[in-house]
């Protein structure tokens, strides 16, 4: 399906591409309390469009993390993000209104969170969130369209052949 319909589509029914809950997009980690050089983690977290912070994070988690997820490129849903935190989802999205990096600790483990893009519950998904269900819709109408056209075709033959009859009160 070409860009252009998909993009046509996406804004002519906008109005059914509203957000239920928040979705963003960064780096996620949960690391045990007492980790090593946790602070060169947290700066490295809090640029994560930088090369070389990025390469440190991944071998750091891959060395210590219990918990590690790079979503810079998808838009992942609030609630997934707070099910891996010691905090509610409510509470999850009032501090990101407030701040980009959530810092939180309990007796085990530090979890930190660096969001790179938000959208709230409420705003219109973004296209490359919903492009997939488009593509969806649009390949389902097609069938739809395809299926309807055969069976045009299919009647109108067998009226022309005779092989049916049409009778009117």
């Amino acid at each position: 399906i070409e860009d252009s319909v998909i993009l046509a589509f996406y804004e002519n029914n906008k109005q059914h591409f509203i957000l239920d809950e928040a979705i963003l997009r960064g780096v996620q980690l949960v690391v045990p309390v007492g980790t090593p050089n946790i602070d060169k983690l947290k700066g490295s977290v809090k640029e994560p469009d930088n090369e070389e912070n990025i390469e440190f994070v991944e071998k750091y988690a891959y060395q210590y993390a219990t918990g590690y997820e790079l979503f810079l490129e998808d838009w992942v849903p609030i609630s997934r993000v707070a099910f891996y935190m010691p905090i509610s989802t409510d509470d999850l999205a009032k501090q990101i209104r407030q701040k980009r990096q959530i810092e939180l600790q309990d007796t085990m483990n530090v979890y930190l969170l660096q969001v790179v893009d938000v959208c709230t519950a409420g705003e219109y998904k973004p296209l490359e969130y919903v492009r997939s269900e488009i593509e969806e819709m649009i390949l389902s109408q097609r069938q739809v369209d395809f299926i309807e056209s055969v069976r045009k075709d299919l009647y109108n033959k067998a009226l022309e052949q005779r092989k049916i009859k049409r009778y009117e009160k």
